[in-house]
């Protein structure tokens, strides 16, 4: 889109190329996840004995995916490092 077209955009035109833009982006994740499962169900079909399966997570990571590192979020380790960075003015809101 080039400068003299952008500008002359009303903000329901620019809202519609916005919203085409995230449903394009949408349908393309959703052909890359197809894909990535296709993939991995042959690579798992054609392993050897001896020779760990995959998932289709390990080829290529999606926003879709869970994070792992979510998940292992300690409570007490995240609320200790939250005060070292602010220099200790947090105060437990309990006491």
């Amino acid at each position: 889109m080039g400068e003299e077209e952008f500008y002359s955009l009303t903000w329901w035109q620019w809202g519609m190329k916005v919203h085409q833009i995230n449903r394009n982006m949408r349908h393309r994740e959703i052909d890359l996840h197809l894909k990535r499962m296709e993939l991995a169900n042959f690579i798992n079909a054609n392993r050897g004995k001896n020779d760990p399966p995959i998932k289709h997570e390990d080829i290529i990571r999606l926003s879709i995916d869970d994070d792992p590192k979510e998940k292992d979020v300690d409570l007490m380790q995240a609320t200790k490092k939250v005060k070292e960075m602010l220099g200790g003015r947090i105060k437990h809101g309990n006491k």
